[in-house]
């Protein structure tokens, strides 16, 4: 349409009546313009909204590891988030002490809707000083 019709949309876009008589059809190419433009528009909100309705998807599945996160753990901070197009990676610190409260968090964890793995690793955060 753009290559077919740029020097139309040219003229008419700066002078339509010089374009009216140069029997360029200016109400016909106004009027295809506009449907052109309509259909973008149409078709950009409703990807915009599919992208919006994932990223609350997303939101909400983290919601649901935090309420998890907080009846197993007295503290815990986020330090990362990465959202592709295959999910959202969510990286967490906790302090766990004990073996079995870890074993507890991975299968509290892996009953949350949206969880797909899960991994643990330790690490020693004696300071020396």
């Amino acid at each position: 349409f753009w290559v077919l019709f740029f020097n139309k949309l040219l003229a008419i876009s700066v002078n339509p009546e010089l374009a009216r008589s140069k029997k360029i059809p200016v109400k016909l190419i106004e009027n295809i313009f506009i449907v052109i433009v309509a259909v973008i528009v149409m078709v950009a909100i409703k990807w915009v909204g599919i992208i919006i309705f994932a990223l609350i998807i997303l939101y909400l599945d983290l919601k649901e590891v935090e309420k998890t996160l907080d009846k197993k753990l007295k503290d815990y901070i986020c330090k990362g988030k990465y959202i592709s197009v295959n999910g959202m990676e969510t990286i967490y610190d906790v302090k766990i002490k004990d073996s079995k409260i870890s074993d507890d968090i991975i299968v509290s964890l892996s009953k949350v809707s949206g969880v797909n793995t899960i991994n643990i690793v330790s690490s020693n955060t004696d300071t020396m000083g």
